[in-house]
C-alpha cells in the first residue's frame, strides 16, 4: 500500500545511501517525510573541555579537543544537512529538523499546521 512514511533519524550516515532509499520510496508511490532528530550540541559543538567520544558500532573511543575540530565539524555537519535538504526538496520530500531541547509535540504541531496551510495553497 502507498502512504506517508515518517522517518525519524539523525541521518548521520552516507547521504547517497539515504537519498537512494528515499528515491525508492517515492518511486513506490510513498510520501516520505524526514524528521532529523538532533541535540543542540550536535549543531553547535559548544564543548569547551577535552571530551571522550564513544563511537557507535564498535568504532572505538577517542579523546578529543573540541576546540581543535569545532570549525571543521560544523562545516561538515552543515554541508551534510544542506545536501540532504537539497535532495529531499528535489524529490518533493519535507525535511524537518527536530531539536531535542524542545517539546516534540509542539514541533510536530507546528510542522503539521504549516503542512496543512501549504496543502490549502498558503505559504510555508
Amino acid at each position: 500500500r502507498r502512504g506517508i512514511v515518517a522517518v525519524f533519524s539523525d541521518f548521520f550516515d552516507d547521504s547517497e545511501a539515504i537519498v537512494e532509499g528515499l528515491r525508492r520510496l517515492v518511486h513506490g508511490g510513498h510520501e516520505p517525510i524526514l524528521f532529523q532528530v538532533v541535540d543542540p550540541l550536535e549543531l553547535t559543538f559548544a564543548i569547551e573541555r577535552l571530551v571522550r567520544l564513544d563511537g557507535l558500532e564498535a568504532s572505538g573511543t577517542r579523546k578529543i579537543d573540541p576546540k581543535a575540530i569545532r570549525a571543521a565539524y560544523l562545516q561538515e555537519i552543515q554541508a551534510h544537512n544542506r545536501t540532504l535538504a537539497r535532495h529531499a526538496s528535489s524529490l518533493g520530500i519535507d525535511f524537518v529538523q527536530l531539536d531535542t531541547s524542545q517539546a516534540v509535540d509542539a514541533l510536530l504541531s507546528t510542522y503539521l499546521a504549516r503542512r496543512s496551510l501549504r496543502a490549502r495553497g498558503g505559504r510555508r
